[in-house]
């Protein structure tokens, strides 16, 4: 820019003398013969005349003269858009050039462009659109820094024609939203489609949303949330899901509260509106939120010992967070971790074992970097002193005492025939894996409720099948009973605690007596207690939670099952008459009387084959979930070959699977049932699955839960519904339960 002052009567005065000036000249590489045709030469660019030519900026005009020529002037220093276009019969020509137009200062102000070549024109096109509108009209659509441009209909459809190739900014706008811009090539003849846009509102601030202060963490689902919107804003949306599903629109205060609706890293989404539908940006907080203290939590003393020869010992300390990190713990004597202190948790710690409770105990609790503490300690219990290893055949009077306990069996054990080992109350006797304890002479195995005798596996953390089981051989010495049913002599396991072995207990041409035992959690071998050629008396035990097939299997004709408590295993209780199918002549039935076998998953009784009288037992909520394993479908009993004696009963909401399914079911032999209750959830109460020759069955004087007889009926599977079957003699039928009914 050249500035001249200029002195005047009335003072003095700058005045800004424009004098920039932009020439040049449009020329072709087309020949245009009488504005009709256009034909491209071999020779050199021609001169165009008639074409416009607009300094966009300047707001100047100019037609090129006989020679293409176009001159500007009287221009102010700057950068400038030169636009020369030219329309003809075959098409549109043009291009889009930028000028800048240097001061007086910066070495002149007069720039010749020289020839500036017209090529042919081509178009853009595409779609537009306002945030939360359905009518898109009134955007504005131009190429910056020209006078190109158009408006969107209500669509949002624009098109801008005879647009010069090159690369052009194209930019939408529209008043209260923010102007958007996008760069797009063009080519000579061509039609570029743009992609949609979309223009949110201009707000006149940032909006924003903080929870609990901007605090990194909380304890509380329920959080605090402040809100700020921008300019006019009135309302906003509020949620955890990004696409604001379900929001309801609610008006702007400066907080509000939250409640996220599970721990972990949460955020919020938030959008504010001045109204009218319009809506802002999506604005974001973050916070963790953990509401739970730590899980998984474990102590073990030196590595997990059971038994350990010093109170010194050292401590492995172990637990989770899912959200956090596990920050602090405490160690104590007792459960209540008198007089422990927090302190930073470490996965190791030495510690001094109290001498106050034998076996010794150690506790722990843990909390979390945000506080959150467990609301009871996990703890590891040790015995202090050493173990006594055994293995082999041992003394002929050999005696297990609580002073030497635990007693290790390394290697198989046997009590030989002729001699006797006692085991005292309270002893534990723990095998490595593999190893048993087979008796040929006379076991004693006597706890206490108190203090009862420990069979189990040596490992820390023990599971079924870590150890092969116990054995009585024919050799052992039987158990000897007084009138009364009290033991006076002989092989004895009672008040012992039996689990985690593979084969569980094997009494084998034998008879000790099996009382007041807690067997569990033995598996995967055919039972937890199998009686083979055996009398034993089997009284007051609780066998439960057993993988095995099934969990007492009786290979015998007068065995005796008395108050037992068969839970949550397979199957129950298998009876058997060795491999001959019935009872040899002179043996009494198998005894079965006042047992409780409750949840058992596929069947509470298997009569596979010999004579049986249950009596007053209760068979409980037995559900068959699996495939046959034998014949018949029946959930609480089935006989396959057998005479079964079925008396006093309390046989009730055992369960099948849907389709066939019934309480009791009966391929072959006979039963008599009188005095029980029968009120099940199965398609049948009796089914019939064998041939009328190979059976024999009568129910009367029973309760059903009705005195409705056709409805009874309708729960037996007989001759009414299978000719080959025979009838079921159901009548008379009892009004209400009997008075002696059940295990009770």
């Amino acid at each position: 820019m050249l500035c001249v002052w200029l002195l005047v009567l009335s003072g003095a005065a700058c005045t800004r003398i424009e004098t920039g000036v932009v020439m040049g000249r449009v020329v072709s590489a087309m020949e245009f013969d009488d504005g009709a045709t256009a034909v491209a030469m071999s020779r050199p660019p021609v001169a165009i005349r008639g074409a416009t030519c607009l300094l966009e900026g300047a707001q100047k005009r100019a037609v090129t003269n006989e020679a293409g020529r176009f001159r500007f002037q009287g221009l102010a220093d700057g950068t400038y858009v030169l636009h020369c276009k030219h329309a003809t019969p075959r098409g549109a020509f043009a291009l889009l050039l930028t000028v800048d137009v240097p001061s007086t200062a910066q070495g002149g102000g007069v720039v010749d462009v020289k020839d500036v070549e017209l090529t042919r024109t081509g178009n853009l096109k595409g779609g537009a659109s306002l945030a939360n509108q359905t009518d898109a009209s009134g955007i504005s659509v131009h190429i910056l820094g020209t006078s190109l441009l158009v408006q969107t209909n209500a669509q949002g459809e624009w098109l801008l024609q005879d647009v010069a190739a090159g690369t052009h900014a194209v930019r939408f706008e529209k008043d209260g939203y923010l102007p958007l811009t996008v760069e797009v090539s063009l080519e000579p003849e061509e039609t570029v489609l743009l992609a949609a846009q979309t223009l949110q509102p201009a707000l006149l601030d940032a909006p924003y949303i903080r929870i609990n202060n901007g605090a990194r963490a909380t304890t509380s689902r329920t959080v605090e949330v402040s809100l700020e919107g921008a300019g006019s804003t009135s309302h906003y949306l509020l949620s955890e899901d990004p696409e604001f599903t379900g929001a309801t629109l609610r008006e702007l205060t400066a907080t509000t509260q939250w409640t996220f609706t599970d721990d972990g890293p949460r955020t919020l989404y938030a959008r504010f509106s001045p109204g009218q539908g319009l809506f802002g940006p999506t604005v974001t907080a973050s916070i963790l939120v953990d509401t739970t203290p730590p899980e998984n939590a474990r102590v073990l003393v030196n590595n997990g010992s059971t038994r350990v020869t010093s109170r010194e010992v050292l401590l492995t300390l172990s637990a989770s967070d899912r959200d956090s990190s596990v920050a602090e713990m405490k160690v104590g004597h007792d459960s209540t971790l008198a007089g422990a202190m927090w302190e930073p948790f470490t996965s190791s710690r030495a510690w001094t074992l109290s001498s106050e409770t034998v076996p010794a105990r150690v506790f722990a609790k843990f909390r979390d970097s945000l506080g959150n503490e467990m609301s009871e300690p996990v703890s590891a219990t040790v015995t202090v002193g050493e173990e006594t290893q055994v293995s082999g055949v041992l003394p002929p009077d050999t005696r297990w005492t609580l002073t030497r306990s635990p007693y290790v069996v390394m290697g198989d054990v046997f009590v030989p025939n002729g001699g006797t080992l006692t085991i005292d109350p309270g002893v534990q006797v723990l095998f490595r894996g593999g190893t048993s304890l087979t008796v040929q002479g006379e076991l004693i195995a006597r706890g206490t409720a108190e203090a009862p005798i420990l069979f189990g596996s040596d490992l820390p953390s023990p599971g079924p099948g870590d150890w092969m089981g116990l054995v009585f051989e024919g050799t052992s010495v039987d158990a000897v009973l007084d009138g009364a049913g009290e033991y006076l002599s002989g092989s004895v396991l009672e008040h012992t605690e039996i689990r985690h072995s593979g084969a569980g207990i094997s009494i084998v041409d034998s008879a000790p007596l099996v009382s007041l035992n807690h067997i569990h959690h033995h598996g995967p071998g055919s039972a937890a207690l199998t009686l083979e050629h055996s009398r034993s008396l089997v009284r007051d035990n609780l066998i439960e939670h057993n993988t095995t097939r099934q969990a007492l299997l009786v290979y015998a004709c007068d065995s005796r099952l008395i108050r037992n408590t068969l839970q949550d295993n397979i199957i129950g209780l298998v009876l058997h008459a060795n491999d001959i199918l019935q009872c040899p002549e002179g043996a009494a039935p198998a005894t079965v009387e006042r047992n409780q076998f409750l949840r058992n998953s596929s069947a509470a009784i298997r009569v596979l084959s010999g004579d049986a009288h249950l009596r007053f037992n209760t068979l409980r909520g037995n559900f068959r979930n699996a495939g046959p394993e034998w014949v018949g479908s029946g959930t609480a009993m089935s006989i396959s070959v057998g005479n079964v004696v079925l008396e006093n009963n309390l046989i009730t909401d055992n369960r099948g699977p849907a389709g066939r399914s019934s309480a009791i079911s009966l391929f072959s032999g006979s039963m008599q049932a009188r005095f029980n209750t029968f009120t099940n959830l199965t398609n049948q109460e009796i089914l019939l699955d064998g041939p009328a020759s190979e059976l024999t069955v009568s129910a009367s004087e029973n309760y059903w839960g009705t005195l409705d007889e056709a409805a009874v009926r309708a729960r037996i599977w007989d001759a009414e519904d299978n000719p080959r079957h025979p009838s079921v003699n159901i009548t008379p039928l009892l009004s209400s339960p009997h008075p002696d009914t059940g295990a009770n």
